[in-house]
């Protein structure tokens, strides 16, 4: 599990750095991504952070990315135990050695660095993310946030939603999670993870990107959840597929004398000249399950799908094949 330093402005070395951190990961690999958080607006964070996932995605499809947001002693990655290396390159040493004496001095175990030949902007040449500046969040956030969705096989996609919700909350992040009669309209449900699972890797996925928030995670029936009987709640995060939910949430909440909220609206992943099709999404990924099964089964269920998802996956941009290829044959194995 290694764990990558990055410059929160753009640099021209940065896909490079990227992919070759890529390749010495085999797992999962976090990302530190330093700078003042607090200058920049949301929408250059979510460019940012879709920068990131889109990059290593297409580097590393299987690699499980956690990008460390803004938090007490967030430079340091103290939450993040599983970190068994540092990614980085020979220059970045000075750099490194205050790292690992900060790291020291906070009782955190001791971690050995794996060299890569990759390029080393000027801004990593000293730490550029101390406690000085690591709680700095952009603008716009909020006490109390809330979300919504089905979280099955979390995705590049969910990733940059989690984050952008998680950066959105100062204190308390309240997640809906589908289930029940919200699942009957998905196609293929049956192979919609049971709930337990899905909370439980939502769970982790956030904090392990910001551990400062408070979770509330709670399964709901209905599309709206406690978003519409929550006083306390003065955001709510959506992405633009589901961007009329969010104002439907506002009319039933006035409707019931309570406060609207600010509508937080996240862009999905992939490019910006791509249509809907080439979107990571689960139900693709279910598909995949299906069309990966059917040489093992053969049966009439599994040839339908795999049918439609070869018309399907016509449609799709090569990375998002790749991508959800990779994963699915990875969960296949787990």
């Amino acid at each position: 599990m290694g764990l990558l330093r990055l410059p929160l402005a753009e640099d021209a070395g940065d896909v490079e750095r990227l992919r070759t951190a890529a390749k010495h990961a085999a797992e999962k690999m976090y990302v530190l991504l330093e700078g003042n958080w607090g200058v920049l607006s949301r929408p250059e964070v979510q460019r940012r952070l879709l920068f990131v996932y889109d990059e290593l995605g297409l580097a590393a499809p299987a690699l499980d990315v956690r990008v460390i947001l803004p938090g007490p002693k967030a430079w340091l990655a103290p939450h993040a135990t599983e970190i068994d290396a540092i990614l980085a390159c020979a220059q970045e040493q000075p750099a490194l050695d205050e790292l690992l004496k900060c790291r020291k001095d906070d009782g955190l175990p001791e971690l050995p660095v794996c060299s890569i030949a990759a390029p080393c902007p000027a801004s990593l040449l000293s730490v550029g993310w101390g406690d000085g500046d690591c709680e700095n969040l952009p603008a716009g956030s909020f006490d109390n946030v809330v979300l919504g969705g089905t979280f099955d096989r979390i995705h590049a996609g969910h990733k940059l939603l989690l984050a952008m919700s998680a950066l959105c909350a100062q204190k308390r992040l309240l997640v809906g999670v589908s289930r029940g009669p919200l699942l009957d309209n998905k196609e293929l449900k049956d192979l919609v993870h049971p709930l337990e699972l899905r909370t439980r890797r939502l769970f982790q996925t956030l904090y392990s990107m910001r551990p400062c928030v408070a979770y509330q995670i709670v399964p709901i029936d209905d599309p709206f959840g406690p978003s519409i009987t929550d006083p306390n709640l003065q955001c709510i995060v959506v992405s633009k597929e589901t961007e009329r939910g969010g104002q439907s949430v506002n009319k039933r909440r006035v409707e019931k004398g309570l406060n609207s909220i600010h509508v937080d609206v996240v862009d999905l992943v992939g490019p910006e000249d791509s249509d809907e099709s080439s979107k990571v999404s689960s139900t693709a990924l279910r598909k995949l399950v299906i069309f990966l099964c059917m040489p093992a089964h053969g049966c009439m269920h599994c040839l339908v799908y795999g049918v439609c998802l070869c018309v399907c996956v016509r449609s799709f941009c090569l990375s998002v094949c790749v991508h959800a290829y990779v994963y699915v044959n990875a969960c296949i194995r787990a």
